[in-house]
């Protein structure tokens, strides 16, 4: 999937930072999407973006992605500091 939405993709510095930075997006899915809170902040932020793309709705879909990434970056540092010797400043 992510090779097919890269090639899509016209700006290829992007997709190339988006590439570069794979597999350490990877390790923040598989630290955090294992925890209750973080997967309804994702199925929540899925539902409205699909909602938003749906509606042909481009302002929506921006501010939503905008708001789940801001959702998500706080359960992140969250699940972090939950782990032992984990804190917020360890990313």
């Amino acid at each position: 999937f992510r090779a097919t939405w890269l090639d899509a993709l016209r700006n290829r510095r992007m997709a190339e930072t988006i590439s570069h930075f794979a597999d350490q997006a990877q390790i923040v899915r598989l630290g955090t999407l294992m925890d209750p809170p973080t997967q309804v902040i994702v199925g929540e932020g899925m539902t409205d973006l699909y909602d938003a793309f749906s509606r042909g709705d481009a302002m929506a879909a921006q501010d939503r992605m905008a708001a789940f990434i801001h959702e998500a970056e706080k359960a992140y540092f969250r699940v972090r500091a939950s782990m032992p010797g984990g804190s917020r400043d360890d990313a």
